[in-house]
């Protein structure tokens, strides 16, 4: 960083280890709640480590479309600051992330029965000028970028594959924050609706055992009552 306060004359405050920076901590729980919604709303169980990349930089592109509060400008977006470039709703915003396309291929024979289209998943607009769009090949795996694509209604046999694409590299049902070591966040950021199936099933066992309980509870209450003292009548 100490070339860039040369560059840009200005002075750097650099937090202590350990120290919590609330600035910085409220936008990647932003963040984190953002890709936690997007990746509930999608139609898979489970998805490939490249539409894991491509879900994060699809979030935090769509945050910084638009300005941020208490930011350096009420007009401008960051997106429009630091790329000098703006929007445009045709070529960025027509084809949400997910989506099932068919991608424009070219085969080297033009006069054979070879197929001109690609089953594909769409990933991102491509960031170029004149437009693009990057997918996800579904016989492949691999990212390709295709200048057009036509949007298709998604069916249960696309769905299991990339489901399946899934699986096959490791990614189990539900969405986890990890470390480089592999350990889990334990996250206080939760919001309703987007909870994993572990946190979910540890709830209801929570409230069956508190359920249980009361009712234990309240029948040995209903045992002490009805179990009265010998009286005169007794004797």
């Amino acid at each position: 960083m100490n070339p860039v306060k040369d560059k840009l004359n200005i002075e750097m405050n650099f937090s202590n280890p350990g120290d919590h920076v609330p600035e910085a901590e409220q936008n990647i729980r932003k963040i984190k709640e953002r890709i936690r919604a997007t990746f509930h709303r999608l139609p898979y169980k489970s998805i490939p480590r490249i539409m894991v990349r491509y879900l994060v930089m699809d979030c935090t592109h769509k945050i910084n479309m638009f300005p941020a509060k208490g930011d350096i400008s009420h007009y401008y977006s960051p997106r429009i600051i630091l790329g000098q470039r703006a929007l445009d709703y045709k070529k960025e915003c027509t084809i949400p992330f997910r989506t099932y396309v068919q991608a424009q291929t070219n085969p080297k024979q033009t006069n054979s029965n070879a197929p001109r289209t690609l089953d594909a998943i769409y990933l991102c607009p491509a960031q170029n000028i004149q437009g693009g769009h990057e997918v996800m090949d579904l016989a492949t795996g691999h990212v390709i970028t295709r200048g057009r694509v036509i949007e298709v209604p998604i069916t249960k046999t696309i769905i299991e594959v990339v489901e399946n694409m899934g699986y096959e590299q490791g990614f189990k049902k539900g969405l986890k924050f990890t470390n480089r070591s592999g350990t889990i966040f334990p996250d206080n950021d939760w919001i309703a609706g987007v909870e994993n199936d572990e946190r979910q099933d540890e709830s209801e066992n929570n409230e069956n055992i508190e359920n249980e309980t009361e009712n234990e509870t309240e029948n040995q209450n209903n045992e002490n009552e009805n179990e009265k003292e010998p009286g005169m009548d007794d004797l």
